[in-house]
């Protein structure tokens, strides 16, 4: 913003002062016209805050709150080295960092101890349970094969009644019912 206000002084310059030359770095009126521009720049940013100031203060008189502060979050997946012993204790506040969308380095703090362990995924399910069906997708494993959970899939969900009892079925009269 000052910046701008500099540029836009130096234009003015010669209709106002013809005598001073705005592009000399090194006199009076440089330095004032920076003085100016940083000042001019300092109330132009405030006043342009004062619309947001303004709602918030009408929010606070209708009761209105703003929602808290949070950290922010992120999925995070920790890799074992080649040969690592065993399991490997992440304790809580480990620092992480990534590269954000701007290319910035940002630094993230676990939250709790975690356990990092060798163990690989062998084979992955997924279930509906308003539908009662089971989706086997182990073939996507390791990226062998690419899927969709909870996508229509054959269902491995089978339904099967098993009676059997020597002594509970031996009846002599009436009968069982099995209604489904």
């Amino acid at each position: 913003m000052r910046i701008q206000f500099f540029r836009k002084s130096g234009k003015k310059a010669p209709f106002y002062l013809p005598e001073w030359k705005a592009e000399a770095s090194k006199d009076v009126g440089f330095a004032l016209s920076m003085i100016f521009s940083s000042m001019a720049g300092s109330i132009s940013s405030r006043l342009n805050e004062a619309p947001n100031k303004h709602f918030l203060s009408f929010l606070e008189m209708l009761n209105f709150s703003l929602i808290p502060a949070r950290p922010a979050r992120a999925p995070l997946s920790f890799v074992l080295s080649e040969g690592a012993p065993g399991d490997v204790l992440i304790e809580a506040s480990t620092r992480v960092s990534a590269k954000g969308s701007d290319g910035e380095t940002v630094i993230f703090e676990t939250e709790k101890n975690m356990l990092a362990t060798p163990s690989k995924i062998m084979s992955v399910y997924s279930t509906i349970a308003e539908y009662d069906e089971i989706f086997d997708h182990s073939l996507s494993v390791n990226g062998r094969n690419q899927t969709d959970l909870f996508a229509e899939q054959d269902s491995l969900q089978e339904h099967t009644l098993y009676i059997g009892d020597e002594e509970l079925f031996n009846l002599k009269q009436g009968t069982i019912d099995v209604f489904f």
